[in-house]
């Protein structure tokens, strides 16, 4: 909730031009009972509140390392596959062989 309260600050602030103060008002009185909330939340965090952030945790790092090898692998395949317009120039240059009797569009 806190990053969201940020995120409306400059939302207000830079994209739609509001003044200062009129953007710290809006925003600081959410400000004031998001970081109420996030005081209260930390203190659960010893008595099993450690749980989801640790599944958090692996699930991100998961996420993030299969997106890392996806990178990987479309950097290697198109470093190693041949260009698209010469291919498509040398399949139009080479005349296949038809069998009778068969059609083609």
């Amino acid at each position: 909730m806190l990053v969201d309260t940020l995120l409306t600050f400059f939302v207000i602030r830079y994209l739609w031009r509001y003044p200062l103060w009129l953007c710290v008002f809006a925003t600081g009185s959410f400000f004031v009972v998001d970081i109420a909330f996030f005081g209260a939340t930390l203190l659960k965090v010893v008595d099993g509140g450690w749980f989801p952030l640790a599944i958090g945790a692996i699930v991100f790092t998961l996420m993030t390392t299969w997106r890392k090898g996806r990178d990987i692998l479309f950097d290697r395949l198109r470093a190693s596959s041949v260009p698209l317009k010469p291919f498509l120039d040398s399949c139009s240059a080479i005349r296949r062989p038809r069998v009778p009797g068969t059609r083609y569009s």
